[in-house]
């Protein structure tokens, strides 16, 4: 007898984000890794300039920004794809390889687009555990490649754990892996590492070597453009390239997020600036949550993850104007995740933080019903 009702795949959410209840305003957003501050003046000027335009498609608007992405990081535009965020140049990847029989190898936890994916793909999902410090377990991912493995993701630095591998160790996991098994190393976070910082490349130094290898990046962090939505993947091949491509739509990116994207690789030194500022906040906050017990993990992004002080912290913060998220969601049970955001915000946080884990440890907090946030 035919099913009546529709099926449809059960998506990890959080509550928070399916309810609404998001804070605005002078309220803290810190569970999203957005940036805490707006565009640069000259971005905001160039979004201005371009909405005239919000009539047009983008089909014939992209070439600016491909040619600035090409002198900034040395790949010709040729072996750039453009898309809406990073997380459309990861599900782009992951689909063309996937299919019946085909096996991709992930890191876990990590971000859920590599596992949604791989499932509409109908491939077979080959999850890895991450090792001890967040960061990606190359060894244990190399191993998991096999003859049927059609790609193997990458994730550095580390969603949602902020671990951080060397490149070095990057290349040696790539050197090892067969030419016909492409690899995927998503690099939303990749600015905010120590490398970046030093001069490092990343995995775009390891594209030149490598044609079976994607890097994705995006405009949504460092560059604080997360609500324009424009993400971009470096390719080792043009023959790959062009078969990305060919996988996307027209238009995927708007002609105001082309124009706002292109104006912000002139602002680098701004956003070197705001870097720097938000480099000095996550150690301090990472100390100050350290002083309270929590212990985060190392991190090379723009948030922390740490044990939660008592159950449902993260939905008890957002009574209180603080949004975090919370690690159910994101595979990491009984941990929060805290984005890094304005010194304000960050004393905001900690505030909450620190009534909670003094709750935490008051005479039988830890039974029964959970006890209300400060």
């Amino acid at each position: 007898m035919p099913e009546t009702e529709p099926r449809w795949r059960e998506q990890r959410s959080s509550p928070v984000i399916r309810r609404g209840l998001l804070p605005s305003g002078d309220d803290a957003r810190l569970g999203a890794n957005e940036a805490p501050y707006g565009p640069p003046q000259p971005v905001l000027d160039a979004i201005m300039r371009s909405a005239v335009q919000g009539n047009n498609y983008a089909f014939d608007a992209s070439g600016p920004l491909l040619g600035g992405l090409e002198r900034w990081l040395g790949v010709p535009s040729s072996r750039i794809l453009l898309g809406a965020g990073s997380n459309d140049i990861l599900e782009r990847a992951i689909l063309a390889l996937a299919g019946p029989g085909n096996e991709i190898v992930y890191p876990t936890p990590a971000y859920p687009i590599y596992a949604s994916a791989t499932a509409a793909g109908q491939a077979v999902g080959v999850p890895v555990a991450n090792a001890a410090d967040g960061s990606n377990d190359l060894e244990a991912l190399r191993a998991a490649v096999t003859p049927n493995t059609s790609l193997l993701i990458l994730c550095n630095p580390h969603n949602p754990t902020g671990g951080h591998a060397p490149t070095s160790a990057i290349a040696e996991l790539v050197d090892g892996v067969p030419p016909g098994v492409v690899i995927l190393l998503d690099e939303a976070y990749w600015e905010f590492s120590d490398e970046f910082q030093e001069g490092g490349q990343g995995g775009r130094g390891l594209l030149d070597a490598h044609p079976n290898l994607v890097c994705s990046r995006t405009f949504s962090k460092f560059f604080g453009l997360a609500g324009l939505r424009v993400g971009y993947g470096l390719v080792g091949s043009e023959e790959l390239a062009a078969q990305l491509r060919l996988r996307q739509g027209p238009g995927a990116v708007t002609r105001v997020s082309l124009a706002g994207a292109e104006a912000a690789l002139e602002c680098i030194d701004i956003y070197r600036e705001r870097l720097d500022e938000l480099r000095r906040e996550r150690e301090r906050v990472a100390a100050a949550c350290t002083e309270l017990g929590l212990d985060p993990l190392p991190s090379q992004t723009n948030f922390l993850l740490m044990p939660e002080p008592l159950p449902q912290t993260a939905e008890r913060m957002l009574e209180h104007g603080v949004w975090i998220r919370p690690g159910a969601t994101m595979g990491c049970p009984g941990q929060i995740r805290v984005t890094i955001g304005t010194p304000a915000q960050n004393d905001r946080m900690l505030e909450l933080l620190a009534g909670l884990v003094e709750e935490a440890g008051a005479p039988g907090s830890g039974d029964g019903e959970p006890v209300a946030a400060p």
